[in-house]
């Protein structure tokens, strides 16, 4: 039985796998086999590592035009006295 959801069963590619935090939690049955979910499990950490860069390179271009915006308008305030 998988440890993630008590009534199901779990699916044979993650019953004998070692890898950390492995509690069985596959409902849809995607991986077919261990190369797969290795495969799975790869494409699933690059695609975190991007959402995060994108996340600060969003906080950051945020940034920037903020602080121009502010510097600008308060150029164009000097310019008006």
């Amino acid at each position: 039985m998988s440890e993630s959801i008590p009534f199901l069963k779990c699916p044979p590619a993650l019953a004998d796998c070692e890898l950390a935090g492995n509690v069985g939690f596959d409902p849809l049955n995607l991986a077919r086999n261990q190369e797969q979910m290795f495969e799975y499990r790869e494409a699933e950490i690059k695609h975190a590592r991007l959402a995060m860069l994108v996340g600060v390179l969003r906080c950051l271009a945020l940034c920037i035009l903020i602080r121009s915006l502010v510097v600008h308008s308060y150029s164009s305030c000097l310019l008006l006295l």
